[in-house]
């Protein structure tokens, strides 16, 4: 599974890529890589960010374009994809602002606010949810594979590199070490 967009996005010149010209780029190159390698990718559209404005039911997604531009290429190179990016924000917004941060995300280490993208060990079991049941309709020949819902023994806390989940951050540094790592 191949899922960026969050660390992509402007802001941060170190790390962000051009949704236009990089971000594509970068993503159709994944895949070639990892049919090559004779992996069957399955693209994944990001996380929604708890971005609530003014009406507490209500987001509205900076990352929105991120899962378009996902849709879109997961189409031109006929793989499957994983719509992470809609599921999640229907999730969030018929939780409300309130219970959504209460349930799925981490306070800030100053304690100012949340952190509206790093889920707690239960946002992360309702999105690995979502996820598990999405792969099963992208990928059927892996139903069989997947549970629903993770025993609540077996879940993991959630763990976070810096700048963003795992050990990549955008699509531009982790393309240009490949998938061959």
């Amino acid at each position: 599974m191949i899922q960026f967009g969050h660390n992509d996005q402007p802001g941060k010149p170190e790390r962000s890529t051009d949704l236009a010209t990089e971000f594509p780029v970068f993503m159709r190159q994944y895949v070639a890589e990892a049919r090559a390698a004779g992996v069957k990718p399955v693209l994944v559209t990001p996380l929604v960010r708890q971005e609530f404005k003014s009406d507490d039911h209500a987001i509205t997604s900076s990352l929105a374009p991120w899962a378009a531009a996902v849709r879109k290429i997961a189409a031109e190179v006929n793989v499957p994809f994983i719509e992470l990016h809609d599921r999640s924000k229907a999730v969030c917004e018929a939780l409300g602002k309130d219970a959504c941060v209460a349930l799925l995300s981490n306070a800030k280490a100053d304690g100012s606010g949340f952190v509206g993208t790093h889920l707690t060990s239960a946002g992360s079991m309702v999105m690995g949810a979502i996820v598990a049941g999405e792969l099963r309709r992208a990928v059927p020949e892996l139903a069989g594979q997947l549970r629903a819902i993770p025993k609540s023994s077996e879940a993991a806390p959630p763990t976070t590199a810096t700048g963003g989940g795992g050990d990549r951050t955008t699509t531009q540094p982790a393309t240009r070490e490949g998938v061959a790592r």
